[in-house]
């Protein structure tokens, strides 16, 4: 945790713990005279005090200067911004108040003590001491001439006052002009910077609720391009303990940034609100609404405050006194007060990492949701890595028996921010429509919407790994012909050149139908660069065994077909690196060792010796692109940008189930010689879809037919 992100942490009141020290620092100063009871109109305390100012003036506008003009500091990040926005407005504020509390001292002291104004300077004669008095209360003598006071005294009269041959005046005129000095030059301007700095901490918090870059506008999020005879929206309000994780869900769902996640308690201090999925029907735009509410806090206090909303006294606690004292509370109550007014089903979220035993504010939290009377739906979430449907169902079970008790509660689901699926989204809306008995058929349509466009993002995504197969497949390299010279020297140079040509065009692709794949997903980052160190130390074992004739080159195949059978047992045993790793360089690296080619075949008719990927390298991209398909499509936006996961070994082992019956298909394919790249296309994307369809319906028994 950095200095600024620990600042952030120090409660409010610490604030303005320092702003009264400051204050009662400035009564304790004597700001005008000393023991004696003398002022000396040349070098009072206040006088020092405003000095001390002017510089702090100077330096911020020197700092704006050179900051915009001259070079470019270190960008803070939005944290350490708002820290230095508070820090700054404390400062300032503890500054304005040094200087009020110094006054009022001095104005007390007046009250019991003779103060006598006099001058004295070994250095200055009485013609520059007194320019240098009219600089500096000239602009306060002004005003006082206005409020009916004295005006300044001319250089005869200050002459006079020369210690230590006079024995002074009356200092209360002298006392003005300098309170008024410190007025305009410290007070006025200190005040207005807290608030400039106030303000600015403020803006940066809304600014960092909302998205850092707008994500591009999908239907369901533009503005309305025609009229329609109204807008009927449903309200879920997404609820939780606080700092359980409720903006970080949000952000999966919605496929967005919004709000601020961070390790702290209440985050969030408002409900924002944000369109899930919007449809049409009968010049009728249907909206279906998720609010992110600030979280629960004292859970028990907050059901003894919805039982005395209706009385004057529970109006006033709630309102004016746990505003002001206990912010966090009154957050709380403004979660439950949307929820009673905006929301039709309340989506409550628990930490399932917890033992259901073990969370005390629970049943509180419950009885609160009971007392609110909206239907609930219960989302387990962080839930760890991907789980079986076994032991999904067996966790189920443990939290629907601890949440039983609640009558508000018509469902329970689990949908980790982290690692869920689209197929749970759409298990979640049908929760969402079963659970409230109103607009039924709203419900539905606005189900149906959010299914199709989950829909379109799956028959794109298998569009796009059928693509990244057809190349693969389609792809060869010719290998230049050395002459009889060149077999002698350097025999398998130019393989191997091929070789990595080949190799590197299919990293490439994968590496870039990769990133297509994230961005579709909404999220941000790219997959990793593939390091071909593998390769080549593959490739150089390939060429010791490379064929010089056709009986050389059956065992050449029989090193193959061994090490892919070593690649199949990795990927079985679940041990192959998602992300690029996982979808180019474990395959290429394991693939360099697998020959990387067909050997020396007539490509295309094409009377010269090329390198093609092998029937056996496709299988092995198929089943890579199905992995990385899987981990895309679980990965949370909330998690952050894209990062390499390890996969489960029952994703394999379901992947390997569901493409048993699609294997002879497959082969047909890499062989077939007389259908076009789109017809193989085509094909292969029925074939993608039928598997993945029938892994995610294995992993997701409850959610039925995909298609």
């Amino acid at each position: 945790m950095t200095f600024w992100q620990s600042a952030l942490k120090f409660p409010s009141w610490a604030g303005w713990l320092v702003v009264v020290g400051a204050f009662l620092l400035g009564i304790a100063t004597d700001a005008v005279g000393s023991a004696s009871h003398t002022v000396n109109i040349l070098a009072p305390p206040l006088l020092l005090l405003m000095l001390w100012n002017v510089a702090v003036y100077v330096f911020i506008a020197l700092n704006s200067l050179f900051r915009s003009r001259h070079f470019k500091l270190p960008k803070l990040d939005p944290t350490e911004a708002i820290a230095l926005a508070r820090g700054t407005a404390i400062m300032h504020g503890a500054a304005a108040a040094l200087a009020l509390g110094a006054l009022l001292a001095m104005y007390w002291r007046g009250l019991v003590f003779d103060y006598q104004a006099q001058w004295q300077s070994t250095f200055l004669n009485p013609i520059n001491a007194y320019v240098l008095m009219k600089i500096v209360l000239t602009p306060a003598a002004w005003l006082g001439e206005y409020l009916g006071m004295a005006s300044l005294p001319n250089v005869l009269h200050f002459a006079m006052l020369r210690a230590p041959a006079s024995l002074g005046e009356n200092a209360a005129k002298w006392i003005h002009w300098y309170a008024i000095t410190v007025f305009l030059v410290v007070l006025l301007p200190r005040c207005f910077l807290a608030l400039w700095s106030y303000r600015k901490m403020q803006l940066l918090r809304r600014l960092q609720m909302s998205p850092a870059k707008k994500p591009p506008i999908t239907p369901s999020q533009a503005a309305p391009s025609k009229t329609y005879a109204s807008i009927e929206t449903i309200a879920l309000s997404l609820v939780a303990h606080t700092n359980v994780g409720k903006t970080t869900l949000a952000r999966t769902l919605l496929g967005r940034d919004i709000g601020e996640v961070r390790d702290a308690e209440h985050v969030t201090h408002t409900a924002e609100k944000h369109v899930l999925v919007e449809s049409e029907h009968h010049g009728v735009l249907e909206r279906l609404e998720l609010w992110d509410t600030p979280g629960f806090g004292d859970s028990e206090l907050m059901a003894k405050r919805m039982s005395q909303a209706g009385n004057p006294i529970g109006w006033f606690m709630s309102e004016v006194w746990d505003r002001l004292q206990n912010r966090a509370f009154w957050y709380s109550q403004r979660a439950v007060r949307h929820i009673l007014d905006e929301s039709d089903v309340v989506l409550y979220l628990i930490n399932a990492s917890e033992n259901p035993t073990d969370i005390a504010y629970l049943d509180a939290e419950l009885k609160v949701l009971v007392l609110i009377g909206k239907p609930v739906v219960v989302l387990l979430n962080q839930t760890g890595e991907p789980t079986t449907p076994e032991q999904a169902e067996a966790v189920l079970t443990l939290w629907k028996a601890r949440v039983a008790a609640a009558p508000c509660v018509k469902d329970v689901l689990l949908l980790d921010a982290f690692t869920r699926s689209w197929v749970q989204e759409g298990r979640l809306l049908d929760a969402v429509a079963k659970s409230s008995n109103k607009r039924k058929d709203q419900f539905s349509r606005l189900n149906a919407a959010w299914q199709q466009r989950n829909q379109q993002r799956f028959q794109a995504s298998m569009q796009l790994m059928a693509q990244r197969l057809v190349r693969a497949a389609q792809d060869f390299e010719a290998v230049k012909e050395t002459g009889i010279l060149g077999k002698i020297t350097n025999a398998n140079a130019e393989k191997d050149a091929a070789m990595q040509r080949l190799a590197q065009r299919l990293d490439t692709d994968v590496r870039r139908s990769t990133d297509a794949l994230i961005a579709l997903h909404q999220l941000d980052g790219s997959a990793s660069k593939t390091v071909l160190t593998q390769l080549a130390r593959f490739a150089e074992q390939v060429a010791l065994k490379a064929p010089k004739s056709e009986g050389k080159a059956a065992l050449w195949g029989s090193v193959v077909t061994g090490a892919l059978m070593g690649l199949k047992a990795d990927i079985l045993s679940g041990g192959l690196t998602l992300g690029g790793g996982m979808l180019a360089g474990g395959v290429l690296g394991a693939l360099g060792g697998a020959g990387l080619a067909r050997g020396y075949n007539h490509v295309k008719g094409v009377d010269t010796t090329s390198l093609a990927w092998t029937p056996e390298v496709l299988d092995e991209l198929t089943r890579s692109a199905l992995l990385g398909y899987l981990a895309i499509a679980h990965f949370g936006r909330g998690r952050g940008e894209w990062t390499e996961i390890q996969p489960p070994a029952f994703w394999v082992e379901r992947i390997e189930a569901a493409l048993a019956p699609q294997w002879g298909k497959l082969h047909a394919l890499w062989q077939s010689a007389a259908l076009s790249p789109p017809d193989i296309e085509a094909q292969l994307q029925t074939i993608l879809q039928q598997t993945s369809q029938a892994v995610l319906q294995s992993l997701y028994p409850e959610a039925g037919q995909l298609g």
